[in-house]
Parts: structure tokens; C-alpha cells; sequence
């Protein structure tokens, strides 16, 4: 039996995954399982312990941390600690764009 802190739920999503200390390397993968403070992605590589990361899905985008990187079903599971989200990203651009719209031109003198 495995006891955790916090109810994982199952989420079965695909994301982007970009290792922060290479941003060129972006990675396909797939939200297995989400939790209050961290999911796990299951991927076709292995990925570093402690590398910073983002992933990007639907209208989200999330930074986290790589705790954990195992083998699984031919590929990897990875466990990784949340840190900060951003979720609702399309309402935020219409926002900005709504802002910069309704600026009034400045004078310059």
C-alpha cells in the first residue's frame, strides 16, 4: 500500500515539456496524473533530476521541477514538484490586447 499526502487524479493529457536549460528541447508527452502539488508525465525519454522545466497544455503553462525519472512501459514516468502555473492564458491575452487597445496615444512634447 502506498501512502501519499495529497489524491492524485488521473488526467491522461497530452503537453509540451521544455527543459529550461534547454529551451530548443521540447519533448511530447502525456499528464498521467495530477495532484495539489506536483504530476507525473510520461515520456519517451529520460529527463534529469532537479532540471527546471515548463510544460504547456490546453490554456495552461506550468514551471516545476524533476524529482523523480523511471523507467515505464518502454519509456519514462516523471515525477515532477509544481512551482508556479498560469492558467487561463487565452482570457489574459485578450485582456493585454484590450489594454494596449484602449491606450490613449501619449504626446510627446
Amino acid at each position: 500500500m502506498e501512502l501519499r499526502a495529497e489524491v492524485r487524479i488521473a488526467v491522461d493529457k497530452p503537453v509540451k515539456m521544455t527543459l529550461l536549460s534547454h529551451p530548443d528541447r521540447q519533448m511530447d508527452g502525456v499528464v498521467a496524473d495530477v495532484s495539489g502539488r506536483g504530476m507525473r508525465i510520461l515520456l519517451a525519454n529520460a529527463v534529469p533530476l532537479n532540471a527546471a522545466i515548463r510544460m504547456d497544455f490546453d490554456d495552461a503553462l506550468i514551471l516545476g521541477e524533476v524529482c523523480r525519472c523511471a523507467p515505464h512501459r518502454g519509456g519514462f514516468a516523471i515525477g515532477i514538484r509544481l512551482c508556479h502555473s498560469l492558467i487561463g492564458l487565452d482570457q489574459l491575452a485578450k485582456v493585454r490586447s484590450r489594454f494596449l487597445h484602449d491606450r490613449l496615444p501619449v504626446a510627446v512634447i
